[in-house]
């Protein structure tokens, strides 16, 4: 990201790659893009690339975050502490056109080979605005990153949103260390893809198959009495006594459940694809804000997306302001 930025800064494009993508991919995207520059991680990742070397020869700059010995071809990749400048200078920012060419994201789309979509800064900022305008970020937040920083999604929601709304972004370490991370973060918003959801729910439901039947029917219970409780919160639903109840018992039950993902967590955005009923109601009714959207790499991504006040989980929420969009019906013979 501080790459991403200082390019960005001097109007460079910037063209982000998978981390464990083929080397044939990587090879191709950089063959189409024309790219001057690539910035790996170090010799795991230059391993990696080791059967398209050749191709790599003919890039002008090679920088390696970490040291790397030269390959068979001799090709070595130049070290980022000898790259840099020995002195430290005033940062440079350009000024750019907010329609010039920020950034080439390449997307499988539904077929063929990788296409690269291309964003200017005013796509990408005008999607930063249209979010925080339906949902608030504030300087109190800490932002959790997970997702491949080579998604727009990640990029744009997980890290230029705060940076604009001047919170904190922390980023985690691998997918074994998630639950440790949480837990040491204690974010109080995160962006995730359905699956995330699906293998915490899995968790819990393997977690209550080992306790007594009484124990997981309660917890069942306690969810779905929680998700009449938001129904009420949004205006959707009638109050009755055990929606006062549930406030009251929440406190033992639900804070169990989302201290296992930092016990802070005021929002979470699920994109990417939908994510099921059951799942959405259960973790709601839990007393964690799930809200969904809809979006593509080719809107810098964000479309549609529901609110903290006016949360439909079974939709993909309204559209952003200055957004249009048709619905189409397609039908088969």
């Amino acid at each position: 990201m501080a790459f991403d930025v200082a390019a960005h800064g001097l109007g460079l494009v910037v063209v982000p790659l998978y981390v464990n993508d083929r080397a044939d991919n990587i090879k191709l995207v950089l063959e189409d893009c024309g790219a001057k520059l690539l910035v790996i991680g170090g010799p795991e990742q230059w391993q990696a690339l080791t059967s398209v070397h050749a191709a790599l020869a003919q890039l002008p700059r090679i920088v390696s975050l970490q040291p790397v010995s030269s390959s068979a071809s001799g090709l070595q990749p130049i070290a980022l502490q000898d790259w840099l400048p020995s002195t430290h200078e005033p940062m440079r920012v350009e000024r750019i056109d907010s329609d010039s060419l920020a950034t080439i994201v390449y997307t499988s789309g539904t077929t063929g080979r990788p296409k690269g979509v291309m964003l200017s800064h005013r796509n990408i900022l005008f999607n930063v605005q249209g979010v925080l305008e339906r949902v608030c970020a504030y300087r109190e937040d800490t932002f959790l990153s997970f997702l491949p920083l080579s998604h727009m999604l990640e990029r744009t929601c997980g890290c230029y949103l705060p940076m604009a709304a001047g919170s904190t972004v922390a980023f985690a370490r691998a997918a074994k260390q998630l639950a440790e991370d949480f837990d040491m973060i204690q974010p109080t918003v995160i962006i995730a893809v359905p699956r995330v959801f699906e293998r915490v729910y899995a968790r819990i439901q393997d977690l209550l198959s080992k306790q007594p039947a009484p124990v997981k029917a309660f917890l069942n219970k306690h969810a779905q009495e929680g998700w009449k409780h938001f129904l009420h919160e949004q205006g959707r639903g009638k109050w009755s006594p055990k929606v006062s109840l549930w406030s009251q018992i929440d406190g033992k039950v639900g804070d169990k459940i989302r201290y296992k993902l930092g016990g802070k967590l005021r929002a979470a955005v699920a994109g990417g694809a939908a994510l099921a009923r059951e799942i959405a109601h259960f973790f709601i009714g839990l007393g964690l804000p799930i809200l969904q959207g809809y979006g593509a790499t080719e809107t810098s991504p964000v479309v549609s997306n529901n609110t903290l006040e006016d949360n439909v989980p079974d939709s993909v929420g309204k559209p952003l302001k200055g957004i249009e969009v048709r619905t189409v019906t397609w039908m088969s013979c």
